[in-house]
């Protein structure tokens, strides 16, 4: 739940950052004997005192966790790997968490979900994700270094991503169904000035080209006139979406589907924190995603602490 999300690169640093947290909590303190993760396979259900939620796609390893979270376990947390169906609380203030494969009873749960990319939604598009379609010009852009990009999207993020790209691209084509950008006038005007940057507006991405990986894309203006552009990649950049829902009887969500949380990390619930891109903020970047991690355990370690061991 959900399947096959397509997250940023930030999804697991929250939970990592919360392994790294624990040992700085000894001498009598709380420490965790759950962390539950989504989608995969478990063998038996287990008690905790802290469950952290997180998603199954961290950093790219998806069937083998260990060495995203080898942080976390080195610090002496088990973790599980389930598919998460939902999450109740009993009188006595813990909280179940229900999985496909049993269930476990945690006594305090962060909930660091993280968020996937959106989609143009085009039917096929699947098998070019990681074969020519990308999300993150940090992490990808080097593989294109000397060829021809592509980027969906007219916002600041995509701007951002195209001006990245063009440090190391021969071209790159910013695509925006727009009649113009949307982005920041500062980061437009440097995007503008990229001799290497050509920009698209009015067009409607309609597929992909290519029989073994990507090789172009299929676009039409206003008036339905088709045409191809060749790429070597395509980065989309056209917003988040949270995965939240299944949470927001313990974790109210704003109008956006984010956690309604401040930077304390709490829900409005006692015994659920949140950390992450799942949570309502400005920025979505990779320190704020761990800084949120260690937020949210110290929260939980002393949230646990002031009620005792009973």
């Amino acid at each position: 739940f959900p399947d096959g999300v397509q997250n940023n690169g930030h999804l697991g640093l929250a939970a990592l950052a919360v392994g790294a947290v624990f040992q700085m909590n000894g001498h009598g303190a709380y420490r965790p004997a759950g962390y539950v993760q989504f989608r995969v396979n478990r063998h038996s259900s287990a008690d905790a005192f802290l469950a952290v939620i997180v998603p199954v796609v961290l950093l790219g390893h998806v069937n083998d966790l260990r060495p995203a979270d080898r942080p976390a376990r080195e610090q002496g947390v088990a973790v599980e790997t389930a598919e998460v169906l939902g999450l109740k609380g009993a009188q006595d203030g813990s909280y179940t968490v229900m999985t496909d494969y049993g269930d476990y009873t945690a006594r305090a749960v962060i909930l660091a979900l993280g968020v996937k990319h959106r989609l143009p939604g085009i039917a096929g598009e699947e098998k070019y994700l990681g074969n020519g379609i990308s999300f993150c010009a940090v992490c990808d852009g080097a593989f294109y270094r000397g060829k021809e990009v592509a980027v969906l999207g007219g916002g600041n993020s995509a701007v951002q991503e195209a001006v990245l790209l063009s440090e190391n691209c021969k071209k790159v084509t910013v695509i925006q169904d727009l009649a113009q950008l949307t982005a920041d006038a500062a980061l437009v005007k440097a995007l503008r000035e990229r001799e290497n940057v050509h920009v698209l507006c009015g067009r409607k991405l309609l597929g992909y080209t290519g029989a073994e990986g990507l090789s172009g894309v299929v676009l039409a203006d206003k008036e339905g006139k088709k045409e191809e552009l060749s790429c070597d990649g395509l980065f989309v950049a056209i917003g988040l979406i949270p995965c939240n829902d299944a949470f927001a009887a313990v974790a109210p969500l704003d109008g956006r589907g984010y956690f309604a949380a401040d930077e304390s990390c709490t829900g409005s619930a006692n015994g659920i924190f949140v950390a992450g891109d799942c949570r309502a903020k400005k920025i979505r970047q990779i320190a704020t995603a761990v800084g949120d991690g260690a937020v949210a355990a110290q929260a939980a370690c002393a949230y646990l602490n002031a009620k005792g061991r009973d």
